[in-house]
């Protein structure tokens, strides 16, 4: 296990239907801010140089940009004394006064007799350097260091090669930790050490195990458990988004037995106010509203919106497993054709999107942007006038998934007025150059994203689309919608997500904090029949989640931003909590789940939850 935002082993893995890929140069760190090539192999193979070439890239090639490139770069003739530093080969071969750097029998520097050293320790008379000014104490330590380093220089012999060896987005992406299949790995809870510094649950969760293999690596001790009245707020919050009333505190508060925080956790997750809460948060995935943006003199109004909130309520309180959750949101006509289960309302995700003055090419990039990013934190709309600039993401990528959009329909009737079907007569898909629907390019199939779609399985054929598009969100070999809603769910319990950009896992994305904690949540999600009740409560129930927010000065100098989670994160209530509670504490909410939308924002408000407002 690695501690911080270290690079995670499943970005050097094969990525699936293609070859193992050794990363090459990603950018030269002066010009481009990432790693060379040997940095690169240097991790591959696990070896010491990774280390010697990070020391290079923050400490030595900054003071010789600076303190010595002037006058020693360039072609060799011109370089003073003859002397380049720009190039490794140059700092070994010397100059005009000879070698730079002293070797020894045993082929390392010889710090005290290399020249180089001598000048810039200005113990040469004539040969002072720099000669504006002589390095400060602690950079001549780390030119000391570097050199008993024997002056490792992970830099390129040619610097064409800066940007002739910047790998494409395709190699960079066939080793990117998000596009690999998650992996279980092996997890066990670390004894005591000798000084029991790092105590361990009664209860075996794997949570604290990655998490407190972390801090035992750092040296981080964490906070002890929260108070059980801060307990009792956080999981009411959490999971049902009001707060408990003092009888429900001092209740828990007195209960002594052992168990009492897991039956709390059971019978929080089995109340309907837990859909609630839910459902809320998947709203602003799903860009939720009553209203359609303008549209000229059309109603703007969708009278039947608050039908989708309902499923998800209901949805979420009987925990439909999150494979279906999403099937039915994306394709619910094609598994509740004739709404027998009720599902079809559950394609609000789809059309309750802002309508663009009805522009129907503005719609399906709406709709291609909430289902690849809410689900699979892939952004892919960026594709719509070219291909991705940073993703493997085509511009035939983009106008495949188009085609599928643009071949629904809505009928706007019974037996659902959200739900979306294929039109009779499927039109190709074809780019449109630069975005423009003026200036047609060839034909593409509808198809998923290339670049995670197995080139043996045929491209989409049944009608849109729309159902195999459903399946491939959810399919087995897709690495990135099990990681996005483990991620999610985090983020909302935790207050920061496992990787921060939680609806972005492209290659600009951070590497999450603790890589093998994130691949073990999708895989257990996946292999508990896609169950989110079920991993809410293996998040709730760790020891992490219980920890005390208490800051601790010697804990935050080591961890200020607290991604190794030594404490609980603090957070402010969001807007539909602190309205609740308002409800709650005046004794005025109503406890009815469902119904159409209503004004909160009106003088005499219906005292109804933040979750029932009227969006526009």
């Amino acid at each position: 296990m690695r501690t911080g935002r270290t690079e995670s082993t499943s970005e050097r893995a094969s990525f699936p239907g293609g070859g193992r890929l050794l990363p090459v140069i990603t950018m030269a760190a002066s010009l481009l801010g990432g790693l060379t090539e040997e940095r690169l192999r240097a991790q591959a193979v696990g070896s010491d140089q990774a280390e010697a070439a990070d020391f290079f890239e923050a400490r030595i090639r900054p003071l010789l940009i600076e303190h010595c490139f002037d006058c020693h770069s360039g072609d060799r003739d011109s370089a003073s004394g003859m002397f380049r530093m720009d190039l490794p080969s140059g700092l070994r071969a010397g100059g005009s006064r000879g070698a730079a750097l002293t070797v020894g029998a045993d082929d390392r520097i010889d710090v005290e007799s290399s020249l180089l050293w001598r000048a810039v320790g200005y113990q040469e008379p004539d040969l002072a350097m720099p000669p504006d000014g002589r390095l400060s104490d602690e950079q001549l330590a780390d030119v000391r260091q570097w050199l008993e380093m024997n002056a490792f220089d992970p830099r390129p012999e040619d610097p064409e090669a800066l940007i002739e060896a910047i790998p494409s987005i395709e190699q960079r992406s066939a080793v990117h930790w998000a596009f690999q299949l998650p992996q279980r790995p092996s997890w066990s809870l670390p004894n005591d050490d000798a000084a029991g510094r790092l105590p361990i649950s009664a209860i075996a969760n794997p949570i604290d195990a990655f998490l407190l293999a972390e801090l035992n690596g750092a040296g981080l001790e964490p906070n002890p458990r929260a108070d059980r009245r801060t307990l009792i707020r956080r999981l009411y919050h959490d999971l049902l988004g009001l707060p408990p009333t003092r009888e429900q505190i001092e209740r828990f508060e007195a209960d002594g037995s052992p168990d009492a925080y897991v039956r709390l956790v059971d019978r929080l997750l089995e109340t309907s106010q837990y859909g609630e809460r839910m459902a809320r948060r998947w709203m602003d995935i799903a860009r939720y509203a009553d209203t359609k943006g303008y549209v000229f003199t059309e109603d703007r109004n969708y009278p039947a919106a608050y039908r989708y909130r309902n499923w998800l309520i209901s949805a979420f309180n009987r925990d439909l497993t999150y494979d279906w959750f999403i099937r039915y949101q994306v394709a619910g006509d094609r598994y509740d054709p004739v709404n027998e289960l009720g599902h079809l309302d559950a394609m609000g995700m789809l059309t309750l999107g802002r309508r663009f003055l009805n522009n129907v090419h503005d719609i399906a990039d709406d709709r291609i942007d909430v289902v690849t990013r809410g689900v699979m934190g892939l952004t892919v709309s960026c594709a719509r006038c070219h291909d991705h600039k940073y993703d493997p993401v085509s511009i035939g990528d983009y106008y495949a998934l188009h085609s599928v959009f643009v071949n629904s329909e809505e009928p706007n009737d019974e037996p659902s007025p959200l739900r979306m079907v294929d039109k009779a007569k499927i039109a190709p898909a074809v780019v449109f150059l630069r975005g423009n629907p003026g200036n047609r390019g060839p034909e593409v199939p509808r198809r998923f994203v290339s670049f995670l779609n197995d080139p043996q399985v045929p491209d989409f054929s049944d009608g849109s689309g729309r159902g195999e598009l459903a399946e491939k969100l959810v399919a087995q070999d897709n690495p990135l919608t099990a990681r996005v809603i483990v991620n999610r769910l985090w983020a909302w319990l935790y207050g920061n997500g496992l990787v921060d950009t939680t609806s972005d896992f492209g290659l600009r994305s951070d590497p999450p904090s603790h890589p093998e904690l994130l691949d073990y949540l999708a895989v257990e999600l996946v292999e508990s029949d896609w169950s989110l009740k079920r991993m809410i409560r293996l998040m709730v129930l760790s020891e992490a989640y219980q920890r005390s927010a208490a800051h601790r000065p010697q804990a935050a100098e080591l961890d200020p931003e607290n991604r190794l989670l030594w404490r609980a994160n603090r957070r402010r209530l969001d807007f539909e909590s602190y309205h609740d509670a308002l409800l709650v504490a005046s004794g005025h909410l109503q406890q009815q789940v469902g119904g159409p939308s209503v004004a909160i924002s009106q003088r005499l408000p219906a005292n109804r939850r933040a979750v029932y407002s009227f969006i526009d």
